[in-house]
């Protein structure tokens, strides 16, 4: 037996539609949140937010991300929450059902890391964006982001706002901010402290450098090896190492002179602080460094001690040495030693 059609009124149809459309369409406390919302989340791509906004738009998004999806607001409904990474360095990807514009890049995907948020970009927009902020090209085949595009930090400034910054990420690139100097990470006491310049490169790499000098090579050596590229000293451009970690290459953007030789490398390892060059500049390093035949205690290897202190309780001595490897290149440079003495 089959039921009866019914026909409804004309205007009574019209109102059920409407009650239908009411039930869908945002209400205005819904759009003055989502534009909010989405207002706030351009500020923080193009790192333009106070700490205060980027807080409000991260609970709201970890709410999100952990809560009952049918509890969420309407302007965050339908998106799209992925956690990656390991539990120290974890990695959010958030993909949005409409997208969103910011430093001139449309994107529907974003990310979330160590409180930072980026988005993709390609290789004409990474040109284009590098450009319009005057960023440099830090590299280091230490660890990833192999390549970072930043602005230069200055030893001694005072904490920055956030500033634009490009990182390598695998085949592609994110766009995000650098908020080092803002949060007050482990790297930010230390890019406040004065780090060597190349006066005191030079100095420690042909052992005249003083204690303080030598301070400040040391800090500029802790900041090259522990530091992301945005907290380097800013004549470091990049960073990679040698002979299975035992001896670590900085690129300076600015050649520095050793012994009278030009170089923009220098080197940490195997007890030296040295200048890495070309092995046809031997002669004139060795000659600079006032060595004669001498001095030349193997095949490839000049050494003279400079002095040898006695100081609390441990004999400290410095020794000249230029170091040819093997047609490779050649270590210029101070090695210090230092040996326990024991009073009788």
């Amino acid at each position: 037996m089959s039921t009866p059609s019914v026909c409804l009124p004309p205007a009574i149809v019209a109102f059920a539609l409407l009650l239908a459309c009411a039930s869908v369409t945002a209400s205005p406390a819904d759009a003055s949140a989502a534009t909010t919302f989405q207002r706030d989340l351009v500020a923080i791509l193009e790192c333009r937010a106070d700490p205060m906004t980027r807080q409000t738009v991260g609970k709201a998004l970890r709410a999100a991300m952990y809560g009952d999806a049918q509890q969420r607001p309407a302007h965050l409904r339908g998106w799209r929450f992925e956690r990656s990474g390991d539990e120290d360095h974890p990695v959010t990807t958030l993909d949005m059902p409409t997208a969103v514009t910011a430093q001139g890049v449309t994107t529907r995907r974003l990310f979330i890391e160590a409180g930072d948020f980026s988005m993709p970009i390609n290789d004409l927009q990474r040109e284009r964006i590098v450009a319009a902020h005057a960023l440099r090209l830090r590299s280091s085949s230490l660890r990833e982001p192999f390549r970072v595009w930043s602005s230069p930090v200055v030893a001694g400034e005072a904490p920055r706002p956030a500033a634009v910054v490009v990182r390598s990420d695998g085949d592609g690139y994110r766009l995000g901010c650098d908020l080092s100097g803002e949060q007050g990470d482990e790297a930010a006491p230390a890019r406040r402290q004065p780090v060597a310049d190349a006066h005191d490169l030079a100095a420690a790499a042909e052992c005249r450098a003083s204690p303080e000098a030598l301070e400040r090579v040391e800090a500029f050596w802790n900041l090259a090896l522990e530091a992301g590229q945005e907290a380097w000293p800013a004549q470091l451009q990049s960073m990679a190492s040698r002979d299975s970690g035992e001896l670590y290459v900085a690129t300076l953007f600015d050649p520095i002179r050793i012994q009278g030789v030009p170089t923009r490398r220098v080197a940490l390892g195997m007890g030296l602080f040295a200048g890495l060059m070309d092995p046809g500049a031997t002669g004139q390093a060795v000659s600079g460094a006032g060595m004669t035949a001498a001095d030349r205690s193997s095949d490839g290897l000049w050494e003279k001690e400079l002095s040898s202190n006695q100081d609390a309780g441990r004999q400290v001595s410095r020794s000249l040495v230029v170091l040819q490897r093997d047609g490779v290149d050649t270590l210029v440079g101070c090695m210090y030693g230092q040996r326990v003495t024991i009073d009788n």
